[in-house]
């Protein structure tokens, strides 16, 4: 340290020793000794870590070893190809129809007093389903009732008037024998008798009149009850409590009937195979529930101009569990039958470009099959090509395959008993590969 004028200078040099190694070694130049020194343990490292890698590739077993041609392989699974009788259909889509649908309305205008069904509810034939309010048509079938009973009263009137008319013409009768009264009180007699007839008739008639008026004052009255007109289910309220009707306004949706019909929609380029008899399977869209079978009863003749297709019509006189009309089904029209057909999986079949392929393995190797498909039923798809019975085909995996692509077969495990629910071939992918590729 170096004093001068009482402040004190610090060196720019550390210290520096005396005697020793250190004597004659800087700071930086010790640095250096250290840094050399961690490279050359790196580089150790790194050398030993080769050296053992090396020594795993060299003693590593034959079908471990890469870099030998194996590379990437595709992860697939296969089917066997199978020889069956397969009967082919159409899929179709269609709704649940009752056999008997009706919308009532209201026969006179008045307000709602109440709505006695709710949505869903059975209903018998006859069964009120809405009131309106009948207190003005109350009134009036009392006034008819009045009136009719005077009509009755001036009938009654008018009848003794002719009685007595005609025992007055018969007494003037008799004495005009005797030549006791005159001829001229005879004939008035007969003109009075003629009279009460035409009364009597005239109040006949203002009876009859009033009559009809009274029967169509209750039958006013008995319109301010809604009911149904056939046995069935209501399908929708259309009116509430307080709600002012006109006269052929909507109420309630009524339907019924003894059993349901099934409508179904034929694509055009079907339509020449379908008529009275033709076989189909139904069951409910979406459901994985068994099929039913049935048969088409008539072939609507008119072509629906929107979608282009025909509507064919199944009864069902006794409709399975769970059908209610409105709900959507799906069916199969079958058109034909191939006995000892080349059968695979939808999931088997690709598309490229207008044909339709198949892959197969051979020596580890993807190998395309050009095929034709000659029917399909649900996911069992018949075709025909360069296929023989048992052959394994790709029906996992096959999206991305290609010619001689190398692949890896697995076979699946075996899933866990499950209970039955239809979840293996109804979840929606119960279709043909046409139409949903």
């Amino acid at each position: 340290m170096i004093f001068g004028n009482g402040i004190a200078n610090i060196s720019a040099t550390t210290y520096v020793p005396t005697s020793g190694l250190g004597a004659r070694m800087t700071v930086p130049a010790r640095n250096r000794i250290v840094v050399n020194w961690v490279i050359l343990a790196a580089a150790s490292v790194a050398l030993a870590g080769a050296l053992f890698v090396y020594y795993r590739a060299v003693t590593a077993p034959p079908d471990k070893k890469r870099g030998q041609g194996r590379g990437f392989r595709f992860t697939v699974r296969t089917a066997p190809v199978q020889r069956a009788t397969l009967t082919p259909s159409i899929p179709l889509q269609g709704d649940v129809v009752s056999n008997e649908t009706a919308t009532i309305r209201a026969e006179i205008s008045g307000v709602v007093t109440k709505v006695l069904v709710a949505n869903g509810q059975q209903v018998k034939a006859g069964t009120v389903l809405v009131e309106l309010d009948n207190r003005d048509r109350v009134l009036a079938l009392r006034r008819q009732q009045a009136l009719s009973m005077e009509a009755h009263a001036a009938q009654v009137g008018s009848r003794t008037t002719v009685a007595k008319a005609q025992d007055l013409v018969t007494r003037l009768k008799k004495l005009d024998k005797y030549k006791l009264v005159s001829a001229e009180s005879v004939e008035q007699a007969r003109i009075g008798l003629l009279s009460a007839r035409a009364g009597a008739a005239q109040a006949n008639a203002q009876t009859a009149l009033r009559y009809v008026e009274l029967l169509t004052a209750r039958q006013e009255l008995e319109r301010a009850k809604i009911r149904a007109l056939f046995a069935g289910r209501i399908a929708k309220r259309l009116v509430a409590a307080g709600d002012r009707v006109a006269v052929g306004a909507q109420v309630v949706e009524l339907v019924g009937g003894a059993g349901l019909e099934l409508h179904l929609y034929v694509p055009v380029s079907a339509t020449n195979r379908v008529h009275a008899g033709t076989t189909v399977r139904y069951r409910l869209a979406g459901r994985a529930g068994p099929w039913q079978q049935g048969a088409i009863t008539r072939v609507l003749p008119m072509v629906d101009p929107l979608s282009r297709n025909r509507t064919v019509v199944v009864s069902l006189p006794k409709p399975p569990g769970g059908f209610t009309p409105g709900q959507a089904v799906e069916a199969r029209l079958s058109v034909g039958r191939l006995a000892g057909a080349l059968v695979v999986d939808t999931d088997a079949l690709t598309r490229t470009g207008d044909t339709w392929v198949v892959f197969t393995v051979k020596a580890g190797k993807a190998r395309r099959v050009e095929v034709k498909i000659l029917g399909e039923d649900g996911r069992r798809i018949a075709v025909s090509g360069n296929l023989t019975a048992g052959q394994p085909v790709v029906v996992v995996g096959n999206e991305a395959l290609f010619p001689n692509a190398a692949v890896r077969v697995v076979t699946p495990r075996k899933a866990a008993p499950q209970a039955s629910s239809g979840s293996g071939s109804g979840s929606g992918s119960d279709r043909p590969a046409a139409a949903t590729r």
